[in-house]
């Protein structure tokens, strides 16, 4: 492991080194989840009952939704202006994927 310099899954074993590991992470992350964005708005409209007994649902179906909708936000920046820097990608993500 020390020859390495990593542990046996292949994490790495300094802390430094965990912040490249997460920023990969975060990129990956980002690429698979803008299949979500494309699709989700349509499914979550179909999925949102006019009366629900179930309120819970409704309030975690409209914050899902608030946070998709963030995240095209990010998704028309990041394609029709200039480049986000990544880490601001990142930190703009991260805030559209956490519960409001």
């Amino acid at each position: 492991m020390v020859v390495s310099g990593r542990y046996s899954d292949a994490t790495p074993l300094s802390a430094a080194a965990l912040g490249a590991v997460t920023e990969e992470f975060l990129d990956s992350s980002w690429r698979r989840f803008l299949t979500v964005v494309d699709h989700a708005p349509t499914l979550i409209d179909r999925c949102r009952p006019a009366s629900s007994p179930w309120p819970d649902d409704a309030a975690t179906l409209s914050r899902l939704a608030v946070a998709v909708s963030e995240a095209e936000t990010l998704l028309d920046d990041v394609v029709q202006s200039s480049p986000l820097p990544s880490q601001e990608r990142r930190a703009r993500a991260w805030l559209a994927s956490r519960p409001g």
